[in-house]
């Protein structure tokens, strides 16, 4: 009985087991058809959505068109009216150009008629003006020359005082020059002496050294003699040390003060050169003027016009006046006209000179002169002791001048040798 129990036993556990493979493959291949209709059920909505927004986006695209059907319909009718517009607008303008053209003709002639006339008032108001400014500076310029005059008369006689000074110096540094020299003689002499009695003490010194030499020898010993020998010799050494150190100090000072003193003397010899050319020489003040044709030269010529140049100096009436179209050269002063014929061409060179005489000749006036490449043109004019304010004056018309003060003599020269007043 127990046998037929177990065996029943394990028959129904190997049923059983049987049972749950089958049941594991059925449950097996039911997920796999499940995952698989549930795979297509995705990908039926995946295309659901997309063709919703496909049919979306088609609905966008038909709505845009309509949109800009309209857009250009409008757009034709607006072309079709600013075409009206503008055809109108043109054939205006056509008329406004034509009435503008007519009357910038007939006006035309009269604006330059008054761009002339008012180039010209221009002009005469500017010269006005630069009159009015001269004459105010002139009276400034003045007060301050009259200032300057009295300095430099007190500058003159200190100068002078100077002069008696320096020469009273002079003197004293030759009286010492020629004391110093004389010590120096007499420190050479001093030196000649020491030189011949230090060769003395060392042949003193040698015979010595000989002599207890061969007393040590003969083994003889004089303690007493022979200490006072050696400090007879050692305090002449010393003495002729401090001879040597003092003769050379004393010819060190000699140079040093020789030095000086030709130092001293190129200085005074110097002032009294420029103390010399300042009260003896003459002194110039000279400027030259290069006037070269312009461009609108040529343009003035189609109506007669010619270029002018002014050279002279601020509130003096003598001045030179060249006309180009007359092709003279007026020469203006105390209100007279003279005359000098001659030709301005381009590149021509004119001058304008200042000589004034020596501080001596009291009698004797500054005057000036005017020069062409090199030449004097025309007499001296003479100037007054108030003319006095020296600088430099220049008219222009239609023309350029390029201007030489002297800055650069080496190489910008005078044409003019203005060495002929010196």
């Amino acid at each position: 009985m127990a046998n037929s129990s177990t065996s029943n036993n394990s028959y129904s556990y190997q049923f059983n087991q049987n049972n749950c493979g089958k049941r594991r493959r059925t449950l097996a291949s039911e997920m796999d058809q499940t995952s698989r209709e549930m795979d297509l059920i995705r990908d039926k909505f995946n295309l659901q959505n997309s063709l919703m927004e496909q049919f979306n986006e088609n609905k966008r695209i038909v709505d845009a068109n309509n949109k800009l059907n309209e857009l250009l319909e409008k757009t034709k009718i607006e072309k079709e009216i600013y075409k009206n517009e503008n055809e109108k607008n043109l054939k205006e303008m056509s008329k406004l150009q034509k009435e503008y053209l007519n009357q910038f003709n007939g006006q035309s002639e009269l604006i330059n008629k008054n761009t002339v006339i008012s180039i010209k008032l221009d002009f005469m108001r500017t010269k006005m003006l630069k009159r009015e400014k001269e004459k105010e500076l002139n009276l400034i310029e003045m007060c301050k020359l009259k200032k300057e005059n009295e300095k430099f008369k007190e500058e003159n006689e200190y100068l002078e005082n100077e002069k008696t000074k320096v020469a009273e110096e002079l003197k004293d540094l030759k009286n010492n020059f020629t004391k110093l020299k004389e010590e120096n003689e007499v420190n050479k002499k001093e030196m000649i002496k020491l030189k011949e009695e230090n060769e003395l003490n060392i042949k003193e010194k040698n015979k010595i050294q000989k002599e207890m030499f061969n007393l040590n020898k003969e083994k003889k010993v004089f303690i007493d003699a022979n200490n006072q020998r050696l400090i007879e010799i050692k305090f002449l050494n010393s003495d002729m040390e401090k001879l040597k150190k003092e003769s050379d100090e004393k010819m060190k000072k000699m140079s040093e003060e020789s030095l000086k003193l030709n130092k001293e003397n190129e200085k005074i010899l110097k002032e009294k050169i420029q103390l010399i050319k300042e009260r003896e020489n003459f002194r110039i003040e000279i400027f030259k003027i290069k006037g070269e044709m312009n461009l609108n030269i040529k343009n003035l010529a189609e109506y007669k016009k010619g270029s002018y140049v002014g050279i002279g100096f601020y509130n003096i009436t003598t001045r030179l006046s060249i006309n180009n179209s007359s092709n003279t050269l007026w020469n203006v002063g105390e209100d007279e006209l003279t005359c000098y014929e001659s030709s301005w061409k381009d590149k021509d060179v004119f001058g304008c000179g200042v000589v004034f005489p020596s501080w001596k000749d009291n009698k004797v006036l500054p005057y000036m002169f005017f020069t062409k490449n090199g030449e004097i043109i025309g007499k001296k004019f003479p100037l007054s002791e108030e003319d006095d304010n020296l600088r430099p004056f220049f008219e222009l018309l239609s023309c350029s001048i390029e201007i030489n003060f002297g800055n650069d003599l080496v190489n910008k020269p005078f044409r003019y040798n203005i060495y002929n007043h010196i």
